[in-house]
């Protein structure tokens, strides 16, 4: 039951779609950054410096894992604004 003041279904979705595009986009950077990490990793191992390469390897892990962490708390968050509005997703 929506009380005076507060978003529409509606507008509850677009505003759900724009954060889910927003999301898109820097997933989409976010993999790039860590593509470039794992390259930089192969060019320091071919290199002999493999501590470079460890350390590129391990930050290309660590922006994955927080795109992952970042991904499932928007889906959490989506579900429940779609439970709390029992529309379904």
């Amino acid at each position: 039951m929506l009380m005076q003041g507060q978003a529409q279904p509606d507008e509850v979705t677009r505003i759900l779609a724009r954060a889910r595009s927003a999301l898109d986009d820097f997933r989409a950077e976010t993999q790039a950054i860590a593509a470039q990490h794992e390259q930089m990793a192969a060019w320091y191992a071919e290199h002999g410096d493999q501590a470079a390469a460890r350390l590129e390897r391990r930050t290309a892990t660590v922006q994955q894992q927080l795109l992952a962490e970042l991904d499932a708390a928007f889906d959490a968050m989506e579900a429940a604004v779609y439970a709390a509005l029992e529309l379904d997703p």
